[in-house]
């Protein structure tokens, strides 16, 4: 079963938008100038969501972590459920 996620932050410093958005869907990490990188996991994965625009999200799996990770960061959101 497929759920569209649809989230906004009342108040968000840059800061902790980027921190946000690397915990949800990872990032490269370089490092030695750029010599070597490092593919960081996040809680989804490519094959577990689509992202439709700003603050949409198609999720395929894992809902309740994502949930869990906006409830986290106090974000305002609704699930709609998709058959």
């Amino acid at each position: 079963m497929k759920h569209i996620v649809v989230y906004k932050f009342k108040k968000i410093e840059p800061k902790t938008r980027l921190q946000f958005n690397r915990e949800l869907y990872g990032f490269i990490d370089y490092s030695n100038k750029g010599k070597y990188h490092y593919h960081r996991e996040g809680i989804l994965s490519k094959d577990d969501y689509e992202k439709l625009s700003r603050g949409v999200l198609l999720i395929k799996k894992k809902l309740n972590a994502v949930l869990e990770h906006l409830k986290r960061y106090n974000a305002d959101y609704k699930v709609f459920k998709i058959s």
